[in-house]
């Protein structure tokens, strides 16, 4: 089908990733090309989630096997300005499905931090009436609590006048689901992933684990949905770094992070949720539980934060790998002995 997008995008995108693509010519070419075909020049864009739609350019010639679009990570409803090219298959499938419960995750965390201007959905049981009704639970700018009915059911069901009257009331808040949660984050992290590595992380053993857990078809081996740092509970959260890091201390690496910022739209509330993926090693898959396991433990540890350069700017073929030797060979030169 003809390109739907500005070839100005797919060109930034084909230029980007060229070099990085190449490195798979097994996978991508039988998507492209018959087996008695003698291959020509051209340039090719995979989609990074489902690595089967693509952009090509062959011959002068625009081409795609379905729409692209731009796909903000985080979603751009909270906070999320980068985008990248991914199919509109799989865009709309994570917008429709697991990505909307990340702002009600993050008005969750603004909720029980206390952020005044923070509303949460509720049901509620009141004494002396029959069933349940949909009402709100909020932090007012003063930062006290507020519980609130929609006036349209108020009078619908006739509540209006039961309002004056001393009442027991019972208020059940729904928390968000962690298995949606985690898929969101992971696929943040994913293109995060994308964006500074290229192909060469989505044919990882840590980019195939991630895409199955998106696609439902398995678990990730660690919570990424229990730690986060804002205003409130991090002194030092202005000078925290946003995307691919390294965490680590004098003499070892202890993990590869995504730090995902989030920021609600109705009171600015910000927070940045860290989520581990597996480093490029034979046993990456394993030791990603390594630090989960010392913090549960109660060990105190003193680390420092390495943020990650976009590599493919840098280097072409193993920009993944070569990011993990880098940072071991200067641990072990003694880089950050005096820091």
């Amino acid at each position: 089908m003809d390109l739907t997008i500005s070839k100005w995008i797919a060109l930034q995108h084909l230029i980007k990733y060229h070099h990085s693509i190449r490195q798979f010519p097994n996978y991508y070419l039988p998507l492209i090309y018959n087996e008695s075909e003698k291959t020509t020049g051209h340039f090719i864009y995979l989609c990074p989630l489902c690595l089967s739609q693509h952009i090509l350019y062959r011959g002068d010639v625009w081409s795609c096997s379905e729409e692209f679009t731009l796909d903000h990570y985080p979603p751009q409803n909270i906070g999320g300005s980068k985008t990248v090219l991914t199919c509109k298959t799989c865009n709309n499938t994570a917008g429709g499905s697991y990505e909307p419960i990340m702002e009600e995750w993050l008005t969750m965390m603004s909720f029980n931090q206390r952020i005044p201007n923070t509303k949460i959905k509720t049901s509620a049981v009141i004494s002396e009436k029959k069933g349940w009704y949909q009402s709100s639970m909020g932090i007012n700018h003063d930062g006290h609590f507020i519980h609130e009915f929609n006036p349209r059911q108020l009078k619908k069901f006739g509540l209006s006048d039961w309002m004056d009257k001393q009442l027991t009331m019972d208020v059940t808040v729904k928390d968000p689901d962690k298995k949606q949660m985690t898929k969101a984050l992971l696929k943040t992290a994913y293109l995060y992933c994308f964006s500074h590595w290229g192909y060469e992380f989505c044919f990882s053993p840590a980019g195939e684990l991630i895409r199955s857990v998106l696609k439902g078809e398995a678990e990730y081996p660690i919570s990424v949905t229990n730690s986060f740092w804002d205003k409130k509970n991090y002194v030092d959260f202005g000078s925290l770094p946003i995307g691919p890091v390294y965490v680590h201390n004098r003499t070892e690496v202890f993990g590869l992070f995504i730090y995902v910022p989030l920021q609600l739209k109705s009171n600015g509330y910000n927070a940045i949720i860290p989520v581990q993926i597996p480093a490029p090693t034979d046993t990456g898959l394993e030791d990603i539980t390594y630090l989960q396991k010392k913090i549960q433990s109660g060990v105190t540890l003193d680390v420092l934060i390495t943020p990650i350069m976009d590599s493919l700017e840098t280097t072409l073929c193993i920009p993944y790998l070569h990011s993990w030797l880098v940072i071991n060979r200067d641990i072990l030169g003694g880089k950050f002995s005096s820091t």
